[in-house]
């Protein structure tokens, strides 16, 4: 019977992504063989043109307000931000600019009044997969630890571990150093058979294949038909 797994999980703890954090990670039960970890944004809701304008107006007014003028232009900085960072608000925190003033402007303030939209059948094909089930994210693990629990997913997930924003030299997906640091506490740690990993990015996808996690790209529109195949095997 499979009565365990599909029981509810009291509470999500956010994991930072540095060693003394993602060794609290635990499973629910020694027994348990499977772990399903699944990316955040792109994978467990779609992003917006509304939210993608609101986030892109945050970084830009955080730029702004924190360069000094001669190293601000509009289009150009905000450019070039996020071809080196990924994200504007990754690179102010990496050149030192303090992290929780920056995550309150971008991270804080774009998902203030968030609120993630669901299917009530995939919210039970995820509830009912065999299995430990913990979110990864490159977004800030506190504040998807409180979209999570406004939400259909509340006590699904055990853990959400995200980049430590409150180090400039924080990790986040796809720098092997995160695989490595979660493949160890996975495998060699908590033993898990099976790890499978459902990411929107392709780069990131194929990082999870190259330690041996079962990696499925997949966007929040695939989500019910790659959970009903994964199923029928």
């Amino acid at each position: 019977m499979l009565l365990f797994f599909i029981t509810s999980c009291k509470s999500l703890i956010p994991i930072l992504l540095k060693q003394k954090q993602v060794d609290r990670i635990s499973k629910t039960d020694k027994s348990v063989k499977n772990l399903y970890l699944f990316d955040f944004d792109g994978t467990l809701y779609t992003s917006t043109p509304k939210l993608k304008y609101k986030a892109n107006k945050a970084q830009e007014k955080c730029l702004k307000k924190h360069l000094d003028k001669e190293n601000y232009k509009k289009e150009i900085t905000y450019k070039e931000f996020v071809k080196k960072y990924t994200f504007p608000f990754y690179g102010l925190i990496r050149l030192g600019h303090d992290p929780h003033t920056v995550l309150n402007e971008t991270v804080n303030k774009v998902f203030k009044n968030f609120k993630l939209e669901i299917s009530d059948k995939i919210v039970e094909k995820i509830r009912n997969l065999p299995g430990d089930k913990m979110i990864l994210t490159n977004n800030l693990a506190e504040k998807v630890k409180d979209i999570i629990n406004d939400s259909k997913l509340k006590d699904i997930f055990t853990f959400v571990i995200g980049p430590d924003f409150y180090s400039k030299d924080f990790i986040s997906k796809p720098s092997k150093n995160v695989f490595h640091i979660l493949n160890n506490k996975f495998k060699n740690d908590l033993q898990y058979e099976n790890i499978y990993f459902f990411d929107d990015e392709r780069k990131n996808v194929e990082e999870g294949k190259l330690v041996k996690w079962i990696s499925i790209e997949c966007t929040f529109k695939e989500m019910f038909e790659k959970l009903s195949k994964l199923n029928k095997n």
